[in-house]
């Protein structure tokens, strides 16, 4: 039996919150069910009647989700580094796979707070970085991702690539972010392999400073 792992996050950009990291989780299910068709009492899923029970096992592993402001020169913007009205500054996505298996069907959607920032066009990259040691990426404020990663341009148009950026409320200003086949703004599906980085980051001017 096989199940599809799918996983979706929201976020939003907010001009005081600078580093958000989500955590690792390995959740294993278990579930006994009566299982089997066809008259056959073996207790499984398949070919069965149904008399015995059949045990089903979900393995759910979540990815870390770290979310960052950066200057254009690649520094971490915490809340103690001033911020100033006209300023462009990097918003960065990261995911990590920390887990020996890969994932299908990723799914992310990132909306930006047009009252606080203003998306700077054709300004939408990507990277993917293999893990070369176990360590998990506890802090999210490591640095080699951002040096040692090589960062492409990536459309902004729903097509057939797996990242797209789009206006949301008529302004002609892009607001909405997504990766993955997310229902209303679906590229192509987005999978991660095992033990892998994936990197998201996109430039901002900042509008007022809340």
């Amino acid at each position: 039996m096989s199940v599809k792992q799918k996983f979706i996050w929201l976020l939003a950009s907010v001009i005081f919150l600078f580093t958000a990291v989500s955590s690792y989780a390995e959740i294993t299910v278990q579930n006994t069910v009566k299982g089997g068709v066809r008259a056959v009492d073996n207790g499984t899923l398949e070919n069965g009647d149904g008399a015995n029970e059949a045990t089903v096992i979900l393995n759910v592993k979540q990815l870390k989700l770290i979310k960052q402001a950066r200057s254009l020169q690649g520094d971490m913007l915490t809340t103690d580094k001033p911020i100033a009205k006209g300023m462009r500054l990097y918003f960065v996505i990261i995911l990590d796979n920390y887990f020996d298996t890969s994932l299908q069907d990723v799914q992310l959607l990132d909306s930006l707070n047009e009252n606080q920032f203003n998306y700077i066009k054709d300004s939408l990259e990507m990277t993917t970085f293999t893990r070369n040691v176990d360590d998990k990426y506890e802090s999210g404020k490591d640095d080699f991702f951002w040096k040692s990663g090589t960062w492409s341009k990536v459309t902004e148009m729903v097509d057939a690539d797996t990242i797209s950026m789009v206006d949301t409320n008529g302004d002609s200003l892009l607001d909405h972010l997504t990766v993955g086949r997310v229902p209303g703004q679906v590229n192509a599906q987005y999978d991660i392999t095992e033990k892998t980085f994936f990197a998201i980051r996109f430039m901002v001017k900042v509008k007022a400073r809340r």
